[in-house]
């Protein structure tokens, strides 16, 4: 009887996430219809939008080593001088690894690492693949990717 009800339990909190998350997407939609509706318009819910969006991404301030910066010019000049570092090639740390007891490749692993990969092997790979995935940013999911594989495989 205990089990029943745990089974019941679990079956109902999910039914609860599966009707939170349509509402959570309903009301989403919403916001979204009242920008596309009133949004183009020369309103004064447009610009309230506007200026909101430009409030969060103007940076008028930054805090440099311990100092609150806020005159624009030397904004503009920590920034610069930030990814001008980050950005800079530096020498490289050598590691030893060979104390550390990893185990060592063999020849014929070695090799297998710098072999081409085949097209079967490509296939078997994308065949594995959970189809509701989508492997990169253009919006295809694997689903399509293996529908048109004879298309593409080449």
């Amino acid at each position: 009887m205990q089990e029943m009800d745990w089974l019941r339990r679990e079956a109902l909190q999910a039914h609860l996430r599966l009707w939170l998350s349509r509402k959570e997407r309903y009301w989403k939609q919403m916001s979204r219809c009242k920008i596309l509706k009133e949004g183009d318009r020369n309103t004064r819910y447009f610009h309230m939008i506007a200026t909101i969006r430009k409030r969060k991404l103007l940076m008028n301030r930054i805090v440099f080593q311990g100092q609150l910066v806020t005159e624009v010019q030397l904004i503009k000049k920590v920034i610069v001088n930030h990814f001008k570092q980050l950005y800079t090639a530096h020498d490289a740390v050598k590691i030893n690894l060979t104390n550390l007891g990893l185990p060592r490749l063999t020849s014929s692993q070695s090799e297998d690492l710098i072999r081409e990969v085949t097209k079967e092997e490509i296939r078997e790979a994308l065949m594995s693949c959970n189809p509701t995935k989508a492997p990169g940013y253009d919006g295809f999911n694997i689903k399509c990717i293996k529908h048109v594989w004879s298309v593409i495989g080449d």
